[in-house]
């Protein structure tokens, strides 16, 4: 099995962010669990939200629009660099099954959005046609044309190129200046919100 990835955030972005929400909210401590994708605020329109929980009690919870760890990869300053150029891409895969986010069901398939998540699922190979006919019956699915299941999806297509700025963030990130980075967001997307970068995004891929 393989996924639909946007790409994989910088380990040393990822420690220092850590390092930073504990400090932030917790006095120095740890959390002793993380939930990047919680949906106490919903998930269709990319609703969900970003949960750090500590073992003294505090909970920091922030819509993923308003998240600045998931602003910048979003954005595409803290990706690995391979993910600029990543060989696993394309509807075809050597994989069995591929699954995904499926972005933008709440237009091409408004009856299955439950604002709890849907997932896109392709069928690779003649196992993987077997596992799903046997598992098929206790889901709810519906199928779609692949344009349909890239439409919002392009990471299932092409790479997330690294952001010019790249570098110049990640530096400020190994130094735990997330202030910083917050202020070099801000000339790239003044008042925007994450869906609509998300879909500047998409138009500027689809025209390439």
């Amino acid at each position: 099995m393989d996924f639909v990835c946007h790409g994989v955030p910088s380990p040393t972005a990822w420690q220092s962010y850590v390092k930073y929400r504990a400090e932030t909210d917790a006095c120095g401590e740890f959390p002793c669990n993380v939930n990047l994708r919680s949906k106490d605020t919903g998930w269709s329109k990319y609703q969900y939200s970003n949960v750090f929980e500590y073992t003294n009690g505090n909970r920091h919870s922030i819509k993923s629009s308003q998240s600045l760890f998931m602003k910048l990869f979003v954005g595409d300053f803290i990706s690995r660099k391979s993910c600029s150029d990543c060989n696993f891409k394309g509807y075809s895969r050597v994989s069995d099954i591929t699954l995904g986010d499926f972005w933008g069901i709440w237009d091409i398939a408004p009856e299955m959005d439950d604002d709890k998540g849907t997932s896109v699922i392709l069928l690779q190979s003649e196992k993987g046609k077997r596992l799903w006919e046997e598992i098929k019956g206790k889901l709810k699915y519906k199928q779609v044309t692949l344009e349909q299941a890239s439409q919002y999806n392009l990471s299932m297509l092409v790479s997330s190129k690294a952001n010019e700025r790249r570098d110049a963030v990640l530096c400020n990130v190994r130094n735990g200046d997330f202030e910083a980075c917050e202020k070099m967001l801000v000339p790239t997307a003044p008042n925007v919100s994450l869906v609509t970068r998300i879909k500047g995004k998409i138009k500027r891929l689809v025209k390439r």
